[in-house]
């Protein structure tokens, strides 16, 4: 035994003797974390956006969220190691750089398993979930937050862990004890964005619909919002073990006294930028994400201000300038770039009134981003207004609060015709039921992106005009713009019409740019589903579920195939087993409905069509099932007023057309 406990001691000694920099520990670690999250960005299930460093969602995403958030457990768990072991915390450090080698199996994991579909891996719901951790080493279930890449990963963190306290002190208990630690600090990661966006709904706010981090309004990226928390948790983590470590270093870098003047200027720009906006904007201080990036900001000035007083070499220096780095870049370019002004300044030019200057702006660029300079210098108040109205009228439409946004946008536009503008005035009205006005907006973007040709080809499907919905994704293929998900639209819609030589077609097509097999069988089991092929039909969906158990239009589709069998409860199973993976899918709610109004359960199947409509007011069979539930209750007029709903999304749907002529004769 003590032979074994010599050779893991040993084995531990080659890495905690190895010597090199600062700069090469934080290069090996981004690399690490560069290297797994490409390869997990390529193989998620999703493949619609992509990770390419030249979009802004995918750069803060590769390059400043992912890499926060594997530097904040690094962090969090080298900690628990320190406080466990009492080990040098430099030693630890260069164990655990080796150690997070192990996160770079989990896409390899992932892509195998799911024989070749990959997983779309999502943050946890919120807090709430506490009561499920155990569920992770259930591994008789796939799990819907967690890919089984992710769940050997955990696995293999715990037990290295484990190994390592277990090593340094010979205890037992303490090796048990730090391995559960860990897998909380890991849970704490997984759940606490969705936690901290959700504060306000958890005290019983109703503003906005606190669901997810999406739902703050100043930062425009998903990918920010989520870098500003972990950036929070670095620092805390970064805190502790200083203070436990380095007691002279974290007196240094924390040392706010020399930077009072710089955060005063600092918050003197946010300030005023809130101050300007306000009028057109007031939900700033309604997301707790916003406090947190006021925070982050002085954290960042701060630490630059304090590096600005040592030497390059020194620790004091490296450890808060990489740090400012990382955060300034996840609060934007231009606050990134002011802070870089700030620190030349300070450093080189010395002119200390000169460098409240950058503070002021990079305060006021938390509210304006890449406007800050346009709309600052002059002060210029129609460009305050525009992004006003938009932020507000975003709000308004992640709250599903589709008329006050409509009204923000119009005003917005009134001031500049801009894409963007256009886009959510589409889609507003087209969520409203408005499909013809919201079309027409959406043909106006000049230069459309991925969600406009997304949109505008949906609309048109909507409407029955699938052959127009078909060369609306050519031209986005056309474009360059995502053709690997646009031939699957085009597959989709071809399914649909019934025409299988242009299915097969695109079908080919997306292979080419790698797209996930279960979505192949998926439209193949649709093109038959149209054909009343009922047995070819259960097989597509079958093979989509081998290679992806969490397929959704393969589980509906089962559903439907059950429905039309006369094997009701098998088919409510299949769709409310579709819902758990994707709870906001309008057809299911619908299909989930015509079951409960073919079982006379006309209550629950009105409320679950209610729930499609206000899911997507644009589907014509949603109205129509209304109408006939209507009719069955006795409600004649209410029933007349759905199936001219559904006439006014799709003039040319035929049943709807009998239904009316029938109950006005």
């Amino acid at each position: 035994m003590k032979k074994k406990q010599n050779r893991a001691e040993n084995f531990l000694k080659k890495f905690e003797d190895q010597k090199f920099s600062f700069l090469i520990g934080c290069l090996s670690l981004f690399s690490i974390i560069l290297f797994r999250n490409i390869l997990e960005s390529a193989f998620e299930g999703k493949q619609i956006l992509g990770f390419s460093p030249i979009n802004s969602h995918s750069f803060h995403m590769i390059f400043v969220h992912f890499p926060l958030f594997y530097i904040s457990l690094f962090l969090t768990i080298l900690l628990v190691f320190i406080l466990f072991t009492k080990e040098n915390w430099i030693k630890i450090i260069k164990v655990l750089i080796v150690g997070m080698a192990a996160i770079t199996i989990t896409p390899f994991i992932d892509i195998i398993i799911s024989k070749g579909s990959g997983y779309k891996l999502t943050y946890l719901r919120g807090f709430e979930q506490f009561t499920e951790i155990h569920k992770l080493f259930n591994f008789t279930t796939d799990l819907i937050n967690a890919s089984w890449g992710q769940r050997i990963e955990i696995l293999l963190v715990l037990i290295g862990g484990f190994a390592y306290v277990l090593i340094k002190t010979k205890n037992f208990l303490k090796s048990i004890t730090a391995s559960i630690i860990i897998y909380l600090i890991i849970f704490l990661h997984g759940v606490l964005p969705n936690t901290i966006a959700k504060i306000p709904s958890y005290l019983g706010s109703n503003i906005l619909r606190f669901r997810t981090i999406i739902t703050n309004g100043i930062l425009p990226i998903d990918s920010q919002n989520y870098a500003v928390v972990f950036s929070i948790l670095i620092i805390l983590s970064g805190f502790f073990i200083l203070r436990k470590c380095k007691k002279e270093i974290i007196k240094k870098i924390f040392n706010f006294k020399t930077s009072i003047y710089i955060i005063i200027f600092l918050c003197l720009g946010t300030i005023y930028g809130i101050i300007l906006i306000s009028k057109y904007y007031t939900f700033i201080f309604y997301s707790p994400i916003s406090y947190l990036i006021f925070l982050l900001a002085i954290f960042s000035f701060s630490f630059v201000n304090s590096s600005t007083f040592s030497n390059p070499s020194s620790p004091e220096f490296q450890i808060p300038i990489t740090a400012s780095a990382l955060f300034a870049i996840s609060l934007g370019p231009i606050f990134f770039l002011l802070i870089s002004l700030f620190f030349i300044i300070k450093k080189f030019i010395k002119i200390k009134w000169v460098s409240v200057i950058p503070a002021f702006l990079a305060g006021f660029s938390l509210i304006y981003h890449e406007d800050t300079f346009k709309t600052i210098i002059p002060i210029n108040k129609h460009s305050i207004e525009l992004r006003g109205r938009k932020l507000a009228g975003w709000c308004f439409f992640l709250n599903a609060d589709y008329n006050k946004a409509l009204n923000q946008y119009e005003k917005a536009l009134s001031i500049n015709t801009e894409d963007e503008t256009l886009k959510r005035l589409g889609q507003c009205y087209l969520n409203l039921g408005k499909s013809d006005i919201g079309i027409e907006k959406l043909q106006r973007i000049k230069n459309p992106d991925y969600e406009s040709f997304l949109t505008l080809g949906q609309a048109y499907a909507g409407k029955g005009k699938r052959n127009r919905a078909i060369e609306i994704y050519e031209t986005a293929i056309e474009k360059n713009i995502e053709p690997a998900d646009f031939y699957i639209r085009i597959a989709q819609t071809a399914a649909q019409m019934g025409e299988e030589k242009v299915m097969i077609r695109a079908i080919e097509k997306s292979l080419l740019y790698g797209s996930p097999k279960y979505k192949i069988f998926q439209i193949k089991g649709d093109f038959f589903l149209g054909k009343g092929e009922m047995n070819k039909t259960l097989d597509m969906y079958k093979k989509a579920l081998y290679y992806n158990p969490r397929a959704v239009t393969a589980l509906a589709g089962i559903g439907v195939i059950y429905y039309n069998q006369g094997k009701l409860k098998l088919a409510e199973e299949q769709f409310l087993r579709a819902l758990t993976i994707e709870p906001n899918n309008d057809a299911i709610y619908n299909n989930l409905g015509a079951l409960y109004l073919v079982s006379n359960r006309y209550a629950d199947a009105e409320r679950l069509f209610k729930k499609s409509i206000r899911k997507n007011p644009n589907q014509t069979e949603a109205y129509y099932n209304l109408g006939l539930v209507y009719e069955k209750m006795g409600k004649r007029r209410d029933a007349l007023t759905m199936y001219n709903k559904a006439l006014e999304v799709n003039p040319s749907y035929i049943p709807a057309r009998k239904k009316i002529e029938e109950l006005t004769r």
